[in-house]
């Protein structure tokens, strides 16, 4: 399969790129084509750019390539990026990281613990602590990311023995 030059749209005006649209066209050996598009935009809901430039167009480049191919063999299935972004597939986002980042750089090594431990219950694996939050970040559902904030944000139990009732008299 070769791929002719991607067709550019819009002349380049030497503004920061904030939006990236390709038309790709994909010929097969036996002369068979599909043409796919491929988007990306600034604004990509659990997306962040470190340079802004090349992974914008990079990335609108290869959904149009990707999809061109798919379109040609067939295969017909979505890319991983695609799937988490219209939810079909599972993972944390941005934001679900930054508050797990929070929780965790604020809990204290006891309810990290139970954390870890919880977390084991609920059937992510790993031989290291490291492991088993790698395993909670590739497939955690939304419910999992509330209830282990939760594991890692309440109060330490405490124990006060004025607060133990007494009593009245013990038998001698």
């Amino acid at each position: 399969m070769r791929f002719p030059e991607a067709m550019k749209t819009e002349r380049d005006c030497g503004c920061p790129v904030v939006f990236a649209r390709y038309v790709v066209r994909a010929i097969a050996p036996n002369g068979r084509t599909t043409t796919a598009v491929g988007l990306c935009s600034m604004g990509e809901k659990n997306r962040r750019f470190t340079r802004q430039d090349h992974d914008i167009s990079t990335t609108a480049y290869t959904r149009a390539a990707n999809r061109a191919i798919s379109d040609m063999i067939g295969a017909g299935e979505i890319s991983a990026e695609e799937a988490r972004a219209t939810g079909e597939a599972r993972g944390l986002s941005q934001e679900d990281r930054a508050r797990i980042r929070t929780a965790w750089e604020g809990a204290g090594g006891q309810r990290r613990d139970a954390a870890v431990e919880w977390l084991r219950r609920e059937g992510f694996e790993g031989a290291t602590t490291r492991d088993v939050l790698v395993d909670f970040s590739r497939s955690a559902e939304e419910t999992q990311v509330e209830a282990l904030i939760a594991e890692l944000t309440e109060d330490e139990l405490t124990f006060d023995p004025d607060l133990v009732p007494v009593p009245d008299a013990v038998p001698t």
